[in-house]
């Protein structure tokens, strides 16, 4: 009977182990922790929404313009299989988008966003990974940006879980 338990205590560590963080919820950017250096505020979401399930996950994302208004939200569901799906076009163009996640680790994942130009040609980059702090009461998200022109910059969001 104690072997039994063993290895019953053993097997349920090791499914706890392999359980992927869950980045579930509400949240919103927090201004004095994020370094936004040079660049202006509307280049990270004000807010986050996410819904996370075993296969996928949504992600929620409202914006500001550059005169740091809202827009509207802009959800995406993407697969957790690391394919691409297709995302509306950046306001205002004809570019066409793909975002495609993969987890690093059982506590973070990355995001890949592609832009294509309406002929088909690479309009830029945005790389994110995303981890969780302080017992999950803060998202963070590291943007790697490489726009069509070539420029390039990194940004850090960090999101205060609402």
């Amino acid at each position: 009977m104690k072997k039994l338990l063993t290895v019953l205590l053993i097997c349920s560590g090791l499914t706890t182990m392999a359980q992927k963080t869950d980045f579930s919820g509400n949240y919103l950017i927090n201004k004095s922790k994020t370094n936004f250096e040079d660049k202006p505020e509307w280049v990270l979401p004000k807010s986050l929404r996410i819904t996370q399930a075993t296969k996928s996950t949504i992600i929620s994302r409202v914006r500001l313009n550059e005169q740091l208004q809202e827009r509207p939200a802009l959800a995406d569901t993407i697969s957790f299989d690391g394919k691409p799906s297709k995302m509306p076009p950046v306001q205002g163009t004809d570019t066409k988008q793909t975002i495609a996640m993969k987890w690093i680790n059982d506590k973070m994942f990355e995001v890949n966003i592609q832009v294509l130009t309406a002929e088909g040609k690479p309009g830029g980059s945005i790389v994110e990974t995303w981890t969780k702090e302080d017992s999950g009461k803060t998202l963070v998200v590291k943007r790697d940006v490489e726009l069509g022109s070539g420029f390039k910059y990194t940004i850090k969001g960090v999101y205060d879980k609402q």
